[in-house]
């Protein structure tokens, strides 16, 4: 048994009940996490307050964990709420000023749209750049930009079709230019080796529970640690002080670290419940998950083309691709075809009038079988 079966007959209890094919909504989450989270019942149960050091310490060895599953430094990242969240800190960090602009693109998920547009009230220009046959060219982008551009904020993967960003030729332009780069990771992160060393970003923000594996509530930001000097606090809290629990002295600065935007308590039983996924994660290696999911998307896109699908995703560069796949076809009422697929117990989704089919690594090609002979 190879570690992908092993993985799916221990760590997934779904697949009991379900084809799920979903994880670019929302994923279900090994067994391993849900151990995790009993453990921080019994503590908090048994101990309460006495059980805070052991949650701060869990804490900060899942705070590590992140940080080796990007290939960044602990001090570059801060828990946050969800993708959102991240960006909305991102977005309220930096110095604009009147006149200055950013650069979005059409058709991104709305999380990575409403916290910049907001800034129209503060007098700062938001320009899209276009999506032109389900692709975003990095050569729009950079048409729109001028000397007054100071952030590009985009998706490491399209959430409607799978299309994958080419976040390394952003990198270069904007490192060039100076223009700070937001990403967000959401439908990237637990597909893609996305190392922020190898493609330097400013800020990467995720949610947990897609392809991450984790529970909903719970995301994180990185921030690359050469701009935490220019970084305004939006929002300033008590437990990220240099003393935090000398609580008569209100004169004390915030430690220069991405977490000093975690203004007070954290959510500990999301946290331990994640400890879990990325523990999967680390184990199994995400150039191995990778490279799985991309086989199952092949043998996907192979019985698709067969049965005469229209494939709306990019699939003719590998580098262009994650681990989404659409489809439609003339003739054949997309709607009723999902529900069709739901009442087989086939798990995707909806989106943009296509279907949408999300394997994770512990899904396999019977799974895909299955889905291709209820088409």
């Amino acid at each position: 048994m190879d570690i992908f079966e092993r993985i799916r007959k221990e760590e997934f209890i779904i697949l009991d009940n379900y084809i799920y094919l979903n994880h670019a909504a929302i994923s279900a989450m090994p067994k391993r996490s849900f151990d995790n989270f009993e453990l921080y019942a019994k503590k908090n149960r048994e101990q309460a307050a006495l059980a805070v050091d052991f949650n701060v310490e869990i804490l900060e060895q899942v705070r590590s964990k992140i940080a080796r599953f990007i290939n960044a430094k602990n001090l570059e990242i801060a828990f946050t709420k969800n993708t959102t969240s991240g960006l909305i800190l991102a977005a309220n960090s930096i110095d604009l000023k009147e006149g200055d602009n950013i650069i979005l693109v059409q058709n991104e998920f709305p999380a990575n749209i409403y916290p910049w547009t907001a800034k129209k009230d503060e007098g700062i220009e938001i320009r899209f750049a276009p999506e032109k046959n389900n692709r975003v060219d990095v050569n729009d982008i950079i048409a729109l930009c001028d000397e007054r551009t100071k952030i590009i904020s985009i998706s490491l993967v399209e959430f409607h079709n799978g299309f994958r960003n080419d976040i390394k030729a952003l990198s270069k332009f904007t490192r060039d230019k100076g223009i700070y780069l937001c990403v967000d990771g959401i439908q990237g992160l637990g597909v893609i080796n996305f190392d922020v060393k190898e493609i330097p970003v400013d800020f990467l923000s995720t949610g947990t529970q897609k392809w991450l594996l984790g529970p909903e509530g719970l995301g994180f930001l990185y921030i690359n640690e050469k701009i935490l000097d220019n970084l305004k606090v939006p929002n300033p809290g008590w437990l990220r002080r240099e003393d935090f629990f000398n609580f008569q002295n209100i004169n004390q600065k915030l430690i220069n670290e991405a977490k000093k935007f975690e203004e007070g308590a954290l959510n500990f039983s999301a946290i331990f419940l994640f400890n879990g996924s990325i523990d999967l994660f680390l184990e199994v290696g995400i150039d191995n998950i990778e490279k799985r999911i991309m086989e199952l998307t092949d043998f996907l896109i192979d019985g698709l083309k067969k049965k005469n699908y229209q494939i709306v995703s990019p699939i003719e560069n590998y580098n262009e691709r994650s681990g989404i796949i659409s489809f439609k076809k003339d003739g054949v009422d997309i709607e009723k075809l999902y529900e069709h697929l739901i009442d087989k117990k086939i798990i995707c989704s909806l989106r943009n009038g296509n279907i949408r089919i999300s394997p994770h690594f512990y899904n396999n090609f019977d799974d895909i079988k299955f889905l291709l002979n209820n088409l």
